[in-house]
């Protein structure tokens, strides 16, 4: 009778007791909602397998799980870098045309094209886009506002490609301390007509390897004597195209790396004119007589024209964006940072982050010259000060992971002398 009366006392204490009279008045209730079965508390119960071998296979799925994410966000970042132009992934949006006066007779219309940064597969995208969106609405003209260091070859030749073009091209590289080095000479000689700002420059042409070094003591003199027949050559090919009285001096950009002045430029006929502004631009263009892709001269008629200025849109800025070296390292050392973190304390967000930061560190360094031991001493160092924690050396690993990392950094982009100068080869030539 006792057993009865402790079953009968804790079965009463269990039911749930009725509300209060002033909590039952409020507009709302409170329910007791059972616990539902899902993804989210299906991953944690990964990790309550017996014993330490359970904790160990939940910690090497996510990041297994982790790098087959960064992998795949690198291989469709670098498809869009090496598989084709970007032109396929996103068009530029034109910019907003100005009213016409009812009326009043609707004049011609430039298309602009303001380019400026690495020469990559992204500028190469968006000048295609750009030149196939003016084709398409008739413009008198193209404007490509050049301002760059050089770049990748293929990125540069995929652009002269584009602007053997049904609608007269023009390059102009401006504003004043803008400059056309590098991969920007065969550009600005490839348009039909070519302008410069003063304070200008062009030229420095020579073919580097991928880590801004020269190509003999990478690659042997037989490949470099290769790689520059073939530079001077392709110039050689645009300039009696374009600029028929300056294939000489075309060529000395890249045999003896010579940069000329926008005056220099000019006194050579390496361009057509100085140009102050675009609209100086668009007065001394006008009347010239160019020959197009089809092999029919038109005369360009861009005087009083309407200025269509096509700008990168958001994805292509943000990709462009990532070949500045500071924000590619920034990237590789918290994608690192991250991966550690999801080793040590599995959690999908970190992996998750880590991942991204990583494949967009990787995309970034493709236009860069990128030193593989570099690389290689940043995640090393940032691997021993994690492991510090776990196997305490006194300070020794945290002290060796500090110098690796700022080795590393050091020499994180090639010799510290040629950081900001962007290589026009990329890589090997092919035979």
């Amino acid at each position: 009778m006792d057993m009865d009366e402790r079953l009968r006392r804790f079965a009463d204490g269990t039911r749930t007791p009725p509300l209060p009279a002033e909590t039952a008045a409020l507009p709302w209730t409170v329910q007791d909602a059972g616990r539902r079965f899902g993804w989210r508390s299906w991953l944690p119960s990964m990790g309550r397998l017996p014993g330490r071998a359970g904790a160990t296979v939940f910690a090497g799925m996510r990041l297994a799980a982790t790098l087959a994410l960064a992998f795949g966000l690198l291989f469709v970042v670098s498809n869009a870098r090496m598989g084709g132009s970007g032109a396929e992934i996103v068009q530029p949006p034109v910019s907003p045309r100005p009213t016409l006066v009812p009326g009043a007779a609707a004049g011609p219309e430039v298309v602009v094209l303001p380019t400026s940064g690495v020469v990559d597969g992204v500028m190469a995208g968006y000048i295609a886009g750009g030149v196939a969106r003016a084709e398409s609405d008739h413009a008198a003209a193209i404007i490509v506002q050049l301002d760059t260091l050089g770049g990748a070859s293929d990125a540069m030749t995929d652009i002269t490609k584009s602007l053997d073009t049904k609608v007269p091209t023009i390059v102009w590289v401006g504003p004043s301390g803008a400059k056309a080095a590098s991969a920007g000479t065969f550009i600005t000689l490839s348009a039909n007509l070519a302008y410069m700002a003063p304070g200008t420059n062009i030229g420095a042409a020579s073919p580097v390897a991928a880590g801004g070094g020269d190509i003999a003591a990478t690659y042997g003199q037989t490949e470099a004597t290769k790689v520059l027949q073939d530079a001077m050559a392709q110039i050689r090919g645009i300039a009696q195209l374009r600029h028929p009285e300056a294939v000489d001096w075309a060529v000395t950009t890249v045999s003896d790396a010579r940069s000329y002045t926008a005056q220099e430029a000019l006194a050579a006929k390496g361009i057509t004119g100085i140009a102050n502004s675009l609209d100086d631009v668009l007065n001394q263009a006008d009347g010239q007589t160019v020959t197009l892709v089809d092999g029919s001269q038109v005369v360009v008629h861009t005087k009083g024209a309407t200025l269509v200025t096509i700008q990168e849109d958001l994805v292509q800025s943000f990709l462009h964006g990532l070949d500045d070296p500071n924000i590619a390292f920034i990237l590789l050392v918290i994608g690192v940072l991250c991966v550690v973190v999801e080793f040590f304390h599995p959690t999908l967000l970190m992996g998750l982050l880590g991942a991204f930061s990583l494949a967009l560190s990787f995309y970034g360094s493709g236009s860069l010259p990128l030193n593989v031991l570099g690389v290689i001493l940043v995640v090393l160092g940032i691997g021993m000060v994690a492991l510090e924690p776990g196997l305490p050396s006194h300070g020794l690993l945290t002290a060796g992971g500090l110098i690796s990392f700022i080795v590393g950094a050091v020499a994180f982009y090639g010799s510290p002398g040629r950081i900001c100068r962007q290589p026009l080869w990329h890589g090997r030539s092919s035979p």
